[in-house]
């Protein structure tokens, strides 16, 4: 199975996924993003101050597609 490498970059920087996760395709991998995402924004929500804004985005790559990390 390919090996999928998830990224988070905020306005303090990356935290670059060394690791990764073995995935069976596509489908896997999005279903696997769609639950990071939703615990990076549980865990930013119930740590945010209650005043100011914090902006965030992921990414993934794979050795088939460097370009994405």
């Amino acid at each position: 199975m390919p090996r999928y490498y998830f990224d988070l970059r905020d306005e303090k920087g990356t935290a670059v996924d060394e690791e990764g996760l073995e995935l069976s395709g596509p489908r896997a991998v999005q279903a696997e993003a769609a639950k990071s995402v939703a615990d990076m924004a549980r865990d930013a929500v119930l740590s945010a101050p209650l005043t100011g804004s914090r902006r965030w985005r992921s990414a993934f790559a794979t050795p088939a597609v460097p370009s994405c990390r």
